[in-house]
């Protein structure tokens, strides 16, 4: 039975969860938490030292090399909402980074790109939520991980992995509009769920534990207002139905009838390790800190249970790898070669045919003519079919290189795109629309290089899509190569 660690640490302390999954349910073999003595000030990351000194910690447990996921906390993740033009599956991780850089405000282009899409009602167009961390992160994550000897296998979202403990603690109930609130000390990890799907995250940052004191409690509750509201403008979404606390004992009861009373909404508490085995019953006596790891308990029974994670920096979602042209080209060769090989078996019969029947064949000169013009007919078609294979248009090469050249969304947009292929040449028409004329003009500055050449445009003034103003089409003829 396979044993996991999930592991997370922020300015303050690390903490980390060992467990494995037993008859459907989390077997908990053991939980700690490291005090951090320096600290780490806001954003920084960890320095030699300090690494050593976790990586000891872990050692001293003596863990083995276990697989390990490492929980983010949203402080150390750009997050943004995207809408896309209407795309399959397997075009959104292009779309998605190629979009991503242009509205992302730190986001470089070797930075991990990790998206979810989101369930819209909308043909138009796709919906996903985006997020990005830096290099640094995921450098420090596997320096601690080889150093402790054991196997980085994902970096995941700390109020994601929070959420999906949820979702699978309510089961049915789930099917409905959630704000998961997982507090983190003078953090607190919110998280929109709605019909068991995350669709909206932020972190609120307090002036103290809300469970510790009444006045970080009500500072509380306008960051759950505010991410009520921000959540509802978001495409599909739901007003938020239910509020769950993740946590035990009286104080968390306390904090959650307050937050349904100022709230009007009812509220919950879920302990993180209600439903769990505890391998040593005395570790389940540890103290209250242990509560706040409801997001190493969510993570561990993801990857125990092969759930795959809401975001994984790792592991983000790629474009599915080409099929291998390798056998279109063989194909292709074998057709070749039997129209050939069936040219030569007629021209064989007829040698054969015009050595013992010579003077018929004198006779019906005409009738042969006719069968030569036919086999040279196949002959052509079949030089035809390998000029075919060797000169067809790649539309996917196409697509990127009119992607990288395009306007931003905000200067003009396609309403639809024509491929054709006319005597072996391909051409790209465009019609759309643009903010004005000197977004059409840049467009078509774009379009040519020197494989392409922009064969015909035309523009007019629309108030058919606000705010663009000008409705255009533009040709691009794809020059064959040499």
């Amino acid at each position: 039975m396979p044993r996991y660690l999930a592991l997370h640490w922020n300015s303050s302390e690390a903490s980390g969860v060992v467990a494995s999954l037993a008859g459907g349910r989390l077997a908990v073999e053991e939980v700690f938490s490291i005090p951090l003595e320096s600290g780490l000030a806001e954003g920084q990351t960890l320095g030699g030292d300090f690494a050593d000194r976790l990586a000891a910690a872990l050692k001293s447990r003596r863990l083995g090399r276990l697989e390990t996921i490492v929980a983010l906390g949203r402080d150390r993740v750009e997050l943004r909402p995207l809408s896309l033009p209407a795309a399959p599956d397997e075009e959104l991780p292009e779309l998605v980074r190629f979009q991503a850089l242009r509205q992302f405000n730190n986001l470089e282009e070797h930075w991990p790109l990790d998206y979810l899409p989101l369930e819209v009602p909308d043909e138009s167009a796709r919906h996903v939520l985006a997020a990005a961390t830096r290099p640094d992160w995921i450098d420090e994550a596997q320096r601690v991980c080889d150093a402790a000897g054991v196997k980085l296998a994902r970096l995941v979202l700390r109020p994601c992995a929070a959420a999906s403990l949820v979702a699978r603690r309510l089961g049915e109930r789930a099917a409905g509009s959630w704000l998961v609130v997982n507090l983190q000390g003078d953090e607190a990890d919110l998280a929109v769920m709605v019909d068991s799907r995350i669709s909206f995250l932020r972190q609120a940052h307090l002036p103290g534990d809300p469970v510790a004191a009444p006045e970080y409690a009500a500072a509380l509750l306008p960051e759950l207002r505010r991410t009520m509201a921000a959540a509802q403008n978001q495409p599909g979404n739901r007003p938020v139905e239910s509020i769950v606390l993740l946590g035990a004992g009286d104080r968390y009861t306390t904090l959650a009838a307050r937050i349904s009373e100022e709230l009007a909404l009812p509220a919950e508490v879920v302990d993180p390790f209600d439903n769990v085995q505890w391998q040593d019953r005395s570790t389940a006596a540890e103290p209250e800190s242990y509560r706040k790891l409801a997001s190493l308990i969510g993570a561990a029974w993801d990857e125990a249970a092969s759930t795959p994670p809401a975001f994984d920096f790792l592991h983000p979602r790629q474009r599915p790898a080409p099929p291998s042209r390798r056998n279109t080209y063989a194909l292709a060769g074998l057709a070749v070669a039997l129209l050939v090989l069936a040219w030569m078996a007629v021209h064989w019969i007829r040698g054969d045919r015009l050595h013992s029947e010579i003077l018929v064949l004198q006779r019906n000169s005409k009738a042969l003519d006719k069968n030569f013009q036919q086999a040279e007919k196949s002959e052509k078609e079949a030089e035809e079919v390998a000029e075919w294979v060797r000169d067809g248009v790649n539309w996917l090469d196409e697509l990127n290189w009119l992607s990288q050249r395009f306007p931003a969304a905000e200067d003009a947009m396609l309403t639809q795109v024509k491929f054709t292929v006319n005597s072996g040449q391909g051409e790209i028409t465009l019609d759309g629309v643009a903010r004005d004329v000197t977004s059409v003009a840049e467009l078509d500055r774009g379009l040519h290089d020197e494989r392409h050449r922009l064969a015909g445009k035309s523009k007019s003034e629309s108030d058919a899509k606000r705010p663009y103003g000008v409705q255009f089409r533009s040709s691009v003829r794809i020059e064959r190569g040499e």
